[in-house]
């Protein structure tokens, strides 16, 4: 939060020296870019999370500078920061159910519709769904998010299959000593 982009310079990541807060965590903790990225947006969750105590009591109103990117998530950072679900769970459930469609797609999923996904991923985190079975782990999270969102999305799924086909590519590198190094982005199939 102290690194935020709206603060610029004034930022604690600038001030230090860092262009951006993920580079100033990796520095401090000596992690990867990619440990880095997962733990600036779990405790983004976890901050986005704790809002509502900072909020006033009549009107609900954050203070100024205060905002809420992804309100439909709140409860993923509230169980983040009780330990109950893990950062990489926080993570895969949120990478899994994307953001609310815009006002112009195919099919409209709303903030409400991916808070009520939000609390069914929760329950199967923790086991406490019907079947019993146990908590699932980060990957069947990821891929049971990905099915909640196909199935409040489905006119969305042409057109986010349509986006892997266009990005589908086979490159090839050349690599320092000479060899080459190909790269195959595949498509869905």
């Amino acid at each position: 939060f102290r690194s935020r982009r709206e603060l610029g310079y004034a930022g604690l990541a600038q001030k230090e020296g860092f262009q951006t807060a993920e580079k100033l965590i990796q520095h401090a903790t000596g992690s990867t870019r990619r440990e880095a990225t997962t733990l600036v947006a779990a405790g983004t969750l976890v901050h986005e999370a704790t809002l509502e105590t900072v909020a006033d009591p009549i009107t609900g109103e954050l203070p100024v500078g205060f905002t809420v990117r992804e309100p439909w998530l709140g409860r993923v950072g509230a169980a983040v920061a009780t330990g109950e679900l893990g950062v990489e769970a926080a993570t895969a459930i949120r990478n899994g159910l994307g953001e609310p469609s815009t006002a112009d797609a195919e099919g409209r999923v709303t903030t409400d519709q991916l808070a009520d996904a939000v609390q069914e991923l929760l329950q199967l985190a923790s086991g406490d769904d019907v079947s019993g079975s146990g908590g699932l782990n980060a990957d069947a999270l990821f891929r049971q998010a990905r099915e909640l969102r196909d199935e409040l999305d489905e006119a969305g799924i042409a057109s986010r299959e349509r986006l892997i086909s266009e990005q589908r590519a086979f490159r090839r590198v050349r690599r320092p000593n000479g060899c080459s190094r190909f790269i195959l982005d595949g498509d869905v199939e």
